[in-house]
């Protein structure tokens, strides 16, 4: 934890669930989202894009740059499922896979989420009635907007509401 507030100065948001575990940081031309587990290391890293954002976008080091990756770069992935979820104030498509062990995780998480609310999250958008019955046809050309890396095989949620604005 001490690693990341040096690198990354206090963050703008803590989720209070759990108390000093999920900690946000608002850039502006990004939001980081980081979660500790237990022993007070990094159990989650999420990058995601917000409207700001560079168009030749932000390098990774397993796969094209966050910006301009598609689902179209990631499905050869044999590995990895593509699947759609949805809430009350979010559709998203995901693919989930895992990462060369000698990563620095063994989970990546790609996600298209599209708010129901108007925020500063990067545009992305795709047919969501599609995307319930076959998720790999609804993804296709899809921008990704936010990419996750994790040590577990948890189910990552990032939490859009860091991208809308702090006046609101």
């Amino acid at each position: 934890m001490e690693f990341v507030r040096e690198q990354l100065g206090t963050p703008s948001t803590r989720i209070d669930l759990t108390p000093g575990k999920v900690w946000a940081y608002r850039f502006s031309d990004s939001v980081v989202q980081v979660e500790f587990g237990d022993d007070d290391c990094v159990k989650t890293l999420v990058l995601a894009l917000t409207e700001d954002s560079p168009k030749r976008g932000f390098a990774l080091p397993f796969s094209a740059p966050l910006g301009q990756l598609t689902f179209d770069d990631l499905t050869p992935d044999q590995d990895g499922k593509l699947r759609y979820r949805s809430s009350l104030r979010t559709w998203e498509l995901l693919f989930e896979t895992r990462g060369i062990p000698h990563q620095i995780s063994n989970y990546v998480t790609y996600g298209a989420l599209v708010p129901l609310w108007p925020g500063r999250l990067a545009d992305t958008s795709f047919d969501t009635s599609a995307a319930r019955l076959a998720p790999r046809l609804a993804a296709k050309g899809v921008r990704i907007n936010w990419v996750g890396v994790s040590r577990d095989d948890e189910e990552i949620w990032f939490d859009w509401q860091f991208a809308l604005p702090v006046n609101m």
